[in-house]
């Protein structure tokens, strides 16, 4: 049972770690996006 217990808590911590990592990376995708948007709105301009 507590093995089980064990491998459940990092099967959960292996989750959560992928899901900081994604919003992490969509975050710095946004910003990225923003950075190009603005480069390219300055360089119309």
């Amino acid at each position: 049972m507590r093995v089980k217990y064990c491998s459940n808590l990092a099967f959960l911590s292996l989750i959560d770690r992928a899901i900081v990592l994604y919003k992490t990376m969509m975050l710095m995708h946004e910003a990225l996006v923003n950075k190009w948007l603005c480069f390219s709105f300055r360089s119309f301009v």
